[in-house]
């Protein structure tokens, strides 16, 4: 007896996927990934893993841990690793600028303690490119775009290939990424595309040596993050620490055409830099741009609580959809520092394209933080002339009610695409995976006993990790939005220190780290085994009242 899975996309979760189903060794188990490219193009810059992810990891296949070794950027000195992610204020200066070089941090430090290899970050294509070397030849099929699929009735699944090729299978999974063709087959009557999260990153290089000189070599290989009104900027090394990657978030009042995202499903969706300590799982993408006056995306579609593991905890926030104002006069306070230009000029509009991104002149980026920090100001001259322009998408408005529907399920970004403000994207996709494959071993044992049939086994199993995933991803998902409103000090607006004399241990910072602190430790602190244990018990009760033999 065969049970034959089709997992669609090739992207990270995918191939983790694959490889922890793989990692059984069943007899009894087919796996078979179709991507829809004609090779492996995984984009983006950094990712990152918990200990959580990382414990995830070694479940599916315990040699997945040394992968991520071998492409590991170390936060700090490489003889004495830091594991604390850094959170400053980047906009009020404490005291005077001296414009001796190297410029510091001004301003009391807020310490987040990860614990060794607590949160570990790598480039996404290299991490991707050395787990391949682990797939067996010929278990991934490349230039496999997804059209259609049906169910038969023999109980299996009919899929239908772009290039007219049509094969059969037992279950369905679709690892497709944010822009997820299999979520669009699923829910045909509904709209679960992603939306425009309002906001772009601004993502550029600086030579390590040059980042040492101007800024000190303390400063320059340990990860900071820049909180400030309305904005904020990150850095860290990359690249075993030969380069600095800089990555500055500003509002976007405008909109992007969301009918581009109507045509193929991308499995490699472009992922916001991001990486040690601070990733990003693939969430951002490339559109066509059009005007609009309003920032002002809908309402949550689904709202759920967060799962048991990590333990429940509650918004403080009174605008659950998200949405942030958008400064629109040229006052530099610090209520609103944010003046964006107006040179938006046709030819700085983003392609359609997935191969590249917009670009836009260093100069719109110093000007943006003019009034902030003497640091983050010499920060941002280092960086070249031209940089990247991400914008940020995710399914926050607009997400699935499920993650499966009979013999077809979701995972990764197709299920709970968040934008990359927890940098736990990945992470969660590496949870999800855990879940699928401990409810397929499940089904697989029932099917083999005859206890139940494969369509009947399948149902339960992808049911039973939907059930148990749901939870937690979308409030992931939903918490990334919160968690940058409270970098850019928009949770606090109006409180007593937000525009005025601030200091380090009763300003802003204090109450912005706290919330900060409240949320990471929610992502951090998934009990893996208990999700497991979760998944194990809700498969169990799904078989109850089926009785095929």
């Amino acid at each position: 007896m065969t049970i034959e899975i089709a997992i669609i996309g090739s992207g990270l979760i995918g191939t983790l996927l694959a490889l922890g189903l793989l990692n059984r060794d069943s007899p009894h188990l087919r796996i078979q990934v179709y991507e829809q490219a004609a090779c492996h193009r995984e984009l983006g810059a950094g990712i990152g893993f918990t200990r959580a992810a990382r414990h995830c990891m070694m479940r599916l296949d315990p040699r997945l841990d040394e992968c991520l070794r071998a492409v590991a950027t170390e936060n700090g000195e490489p003889d004495d690793p830091d594991y604390n992610m850094r959170f400053v204020d980047g906009y009020h200066t404490y005291v005077d600028d001296d414009n001796d070089q190297p410029v510091g941090i001004e301003g009391k430090v807020y310490k987040l303690y990860a614990g060794p290899r607590g949160f570990e970050g790598c480039h996404r294509a290299q991490f991707l490119e050395e787990i391949m070397k682990l797939m067996p030849e010929g278990v991934v099929q490349f230039g496999k775009r997804l059209e259609r699929y049906k169910y038969l009735e023999s109980g299996r699944i009919q899929l239908v290939f772009g290039d007219g090729s049509i094969r059969e299978v037992d279950g369905v999974i679709g690892c497709d990424g944010i822009k997820s063709r299999v979520r669009d087959l699923m829910f045909p009557n509904a709209d679960h595309r992603p939306r425009y999260a309002h906001q772009l990153a601004y993502r550029g290089l600086i030579p390590m040596e040059q980042a040492i000189a101007h800024l000190g070599r303390h400063r320059a290989l340990l990860q900071h993050m820049h909180c400030g009104p309305h904005a904020h900027v990150l850095h860290f090394p990359v690249a075993n620490q030969k380069l600095l990657n800089v990555v500055a978030f500003v509002p976007d009042p405008n909109d992007w055409d969301v009918s581009s995202f109507t045509g193929a499903a991308t499995t490699t969706a472009t992922t916001t830099a991001t990486a040690t300590p601070i990733p990003e799982e693939a969430t951002t993408t490339t559109t066509t741009r059009s005007k609009s006056p309003s920032r002002n995306p809908s309402t949550p579609t689904n709202n759920p609580t967060p799962n048991l593991n990590p333990p429940r905890i509650q918004d403080r926030t009174t605008t659950p959809d998200g949405t942030r104002p958008v400064p629109t006069s040229t006052s530099t306070s610090p209520t609103n520092p944010i003046n964006p230009p107006s040179d938006r000029s046709p030819s700085r509009s983003p392609s359609t394209s997935t191969k590249s991104n917009p670009t836009t002149p260093k100069t719109h980026l110093l000007n943006t933080f003019a009034t902030w920090t003497p640091f983050l100001r010499t920060l941002l001259t280092l960086l070249p002339p031209t940089l990247t322009q991400w914008p940020i998408f995710d399914l926050y408005t607009h997400p699935p009610p499920t993650y499966a529907l009979s013999r077809v399920c979701l995972v990764g970004d197709a299920a709970h695409a968040a934008s990359p403000h927890h940098g736990a994207g990945a992470g969660v996709g590496v949870e999800d995976a855990l879940a699928l494959v401990t409810a397929l071993t499940c089904a697989e044992a029932d099917i083999l006993t005859r206890k139940l049939t494969t369509p009947q086994a399948l149902e339960v199993a992808f049911k039973a990790y939907s059930d148990v995933r749901f939870q937690r991803s979308q409030w992931v998902m939903r918490s990334s939005r919160e968690v940058c409103r409270a970098y850019e000090w928009e949770l606090f607006e109006g409180q007593e220190g937000a525009g005025g004399e601030v200091t380090a241990e009763t300003g802003m910072m204090g109450r912005v780290f706290e919330e900060i602190r409240r949320r990471t430790m929610t992502v951090w602190g998934l009990d893996v085994e208990g999700m497991v244990g979760e998944v194990q018990r809700q498969y169990s009760r799904g078989t109850w009242g089926y009785s095929c033999f």
